[in-house]
C-alpha cells in the first residue's frame, strides 16, 4: 500500500508541467467534486469513522444527539409561535376565533426552514450521526476499506450514544421550561400525532426518502469545497424533508421524548416500537441502499475507472505519452489524500491505463516511467 501511494504521488506531480500551470491561472481553483471524487472522499471518511477509538465516538454521538436537540428546540420555537391563522380581519370586520381561518402549512414551513441547522452543526463540528454513518460505512464495505464489525461499532454505538445525546436535549428544554406553555405545548403533542398514529409500515416507508435526503445532503457538503456551497447544499434536502413530513429516527426521539415530559397521552413505549423501530428500518434503507449502494455502483471505481476530470494527453521529450488532469494538482499546493486515493484506486483497479503505449501501469512500471520521464524533463 506505502509503494502504491509513493508511486501515485510521484504519478500525480509528473502532470504538473509548466503548460498546466500557464493552462491554470492562479485564481482558478476546483469548487467542487464530481461525482466520482465525492465517493472516494467518502471512502476515506468510512476508514477514519473505522478507526475512531470507543470514547471518541461515543462522545462525538452524544454531541451529534445535542446539535439534534438544538435544531428541534429552534424548529419547535418559530414553529409553534406561529398562530395558525391568515387572517383576522376580513373586509375590515373582526373574524371571530372560532372561525378564524387556518393555514397549517406556515408552522411546518418555518419549522422546516431552521431544522437545517442541526445537519449543519453534525457537519461543521464533526460528529457521528446514525444515519449518516449508514451511508458512509455501507460505502466503506461495499468498497472493501472497513469490515462489518467496523460497520456494527460505528452504527451501533452511533444509535446509542445519539439517543443519550438527544435524551439529554429534551431533558434540559424541559428543565429550562422552553415548551412548557402555550402555544408551544399543544404544538409539540401536534407535531407528535401523525409519528404515533401512523402504523409500522406507513412509519418504515417514510424512513426511506428521509435519509435518502438527508445523505443526499452530506453528499453535497462533501462535494462543495467552501463553507458557503455546504450550507446551501445541505440546507434545501433537509428543508424538503421535514416540509415534505418524512421521518428521520433520531430527530424523533428528541421530540417524543419532550413530548412525553410535557405529559403525552400516548405510550412512549408504543412510540418505541412503531415509530422508531419502523423509521430506523426506512432510514437504513434510504441512505444504504438507495445512496451508497447507488453511488457506488455508478460513480465508484470498478474494471476500468472513470475519468476523475477532464484529462488532456501530453507528449513527453523522449516521445512518450501520459495523461496529464490539470483539475487534479493545483498550483503552490501539496497533492491531498483524496487525490492520492483516486490515483492509487486508478492504480489498483486497472490494467489498461498507460502512462504510454506500451507500458501498462502498476508499481513497478509506472515507478520506472515517472523516473523516466522526471529525467527527460530535468534534461530539458
Amino acid at each position: 500500500r506505502k509503494s502504491l501511494e509513493m508511486v501515485a504521488r510521484d504519478f500525480l506531480a509528473t502532470t504538473q508541467t509548466a503548460d498546466e500551470k500557464q493552462i491554470r491561472k492562479d485564481h482558478h481553483i476546483k469548487a467542487f467534486k464530481n461525482p466520482s471524487e465525492m465517493v472516494v472522499a467518502l471512502t476515506l471518511a468510512a476508514t477514519k469513522k473505522a478507526t475512531l477509538s470507543w470514547d471518541r465516538l461515543i462522545v462525538l454521538g452524544i454531541m451529534s444527539g445535542l446539535y439534534i436537540s438544538i435544531g428541534g428546540a429552534v424548529a419547535l420555537t418559530v414553529g409553534g409561535g406561529i398562530q395558525p391563522v391568515m387572517s383576522t380581519v376580513i373586509n375590515g370586520t373582526l373574524v371571530a376565533a372560532e372561525t378564524q381561518i387556518k393555514v397549517p402549512i406556515l408552522s411546518k414551513l418555518v419549522l422546516a426552514m431552521v431544522f437545517p441547522i442541526a445537519l449543519m452543526l453534525i457537519l461543521f463540528m464533526g460528529g457521528e450521526l446514525y444515519t449518516g454513518n449508514v451511508m458512509v460505512m455501507t460505502l466503506g464495505i461495499l468498497t472493501q476499506k472497513v469490515t462489518i464489525l467496523d460497520l456494527i461499532k460505528s452504527l451501533g454505538v452511533a444509535f446509542v450514544s445519539n439517543y443519550i445525546g438527544c435524551v439529554l436535549g429534551a431533558l434540559a428544554c424541559w428543565g429550562m421550561g422552553l415548551f412548557t406553555a402555550d402555544p408551544y405545548a399543544s404544538f409539540i403533542q401536534e407535531v407528535m400525532i401523525p409519528k404515533v398514529s401512523n402504523n409500522f409500515g406507513v412509519n418504515l416507508l417514510r424512513g426511506i426518502p428521509c435519509n435518502m435526503l438527508v445523505c443526499t445532503a452530506i453528499c453535497i457538503a462533501n462535494t462543495a469545497e467552501d463553507v458557503v456551497g455546504k450550507v446551501v447544499g445541505v440546507w434545501w434536502p433537509i428543508f424538503t424533508f421535514a416540509l415534505a413530513g418524512f421521518e428521520h429516527s433520531i430527530a424523533n426521539m428528541f421530540f417524543a421524548t419532550l413530548a412525553a415530559l410535557h405529559g403525552a397521552s400516548w405510550n412512549y413505549g408504543t412510540w418505541f416500537w412503531q415509530n422508531l423501530i419502523a423509521v430506523l428500518i426506512g432510514n437504513t434503507i434510504g441512505g444504504g441502499l438507495f445512496v451508497a449502494v447507488v453511488m457506488w455502483r455508478c460513480f465508484y471505481v470498478t474494471g476500468k475507472p472513470p475519468v476523475v476530470v477532464q484529462s488532456e494527453e501530453k507528449i513527453t521529450p523522449s516521445g512518450a505519452t501520459y495523461t496529464k488532469s490539470p483539475a487534479i494538482t493545483r498550483k503552490n499546493r501539496p497533492v491531498s489524500d483524496l487525490e492520492v486515493e483516486m490515483a492509487v484506486v486508478k492504480v489498483e483497479k486497472s490494467d489498461d491505463i498507460e502512462l504510454d503505449s506500451h507500458t501498462p501501469v502498476n508499481s513497478s512500471a509506472a515507478k520506472n516511467k515517472v523516473d523516466k520521464d522526471q529525467k527527460d524533463k530535468d534534461t530539458i
